[in-house]
């Protein structure tokens, strides 16, 4: 009976209901293919991004982090899926001098797409530092650098954690393909100001 308990249980059951919708995948990838040369504004090419990927590729949390303060820190600035409001406000990752390692500024600086928690990235487990893990949680998920041409924006985060299944290739493939067409998107968008 108690309404906290009721709350979390509603949300892993409607968790577990979030299916990957092809047709809604289909029309955010059209959508951002065309923000290419149409230079949409950030706010359009980021909601289009979150949606293919939350409800096209039934992705359950997915988070924009960007630079912040002088690109001292990552901060939430998107984020969609259960229980990720408190990411907006919250989560935060220093970068720098001093500041522990993590695969955040990893990804950033490699400028890599990574599928962490399967064999091939077991050797970077250990820059999953403790506040990831508090603000996100233990488990696979899909991260990714996201640039404007040279510019560093942020990294790209996102997970099936909350029902605990775990992710797909064709969610990677997918989620690939997305990351590929926003960094497109903000690259022209840069190019014309």
């Amino acid at each position: 009976t108690d309404p906290e308990q009721i709350r979390i249980q509603r949300e892993q059951r409607k968790a577990r209901l979030l299916q990957a919708d092809l047709r809604v995948m289909q029309q955010a990838l059209q959508d951002l293919a065309l923000m290419i040369s149409a230079r949409a504004d950030v706010g359009q090419i980021l909601d289009t991004l979150l949606k293919g990927l939350h409800q096209g590729a039934g992705l359950e949390r997915v988070m924009l982090a960007v630079l912040a303060d002088g690109q001292s820190r990552f901060k939430a600035k998107r984020a969609v899926g259960e229980g990720t409001q408190a990411w907006l406000s919250d989560f935060q990752l220093p970068i720098g001098p001093g500041a522990e390692p993590h695969i955040f500024s990893c990804v950033l600086r490699n400028k890599e797409v990574l599928w962490m928690g399967v064999p091939a990235t077991y050797s970077l487990n250990d820059l999953i530092c403790a506040p990831m893990r508090q603000s996100l949680g233990a488990g696979m998920f899909f991260i990714a650098p996201l640039l404007a041409g040279q510019r560093e924006i942020g990294v790209l985060y996102a997970d099936c954690r909350l029902s605990g299944r775990a992710l797909k290739n064709e969610q990677f493939v997918a989620f690939k393909r997305f990351t590929e067409l926003t960094v497109r998107c903000l690259e022209a968008l840069s190019a014309h100001k």
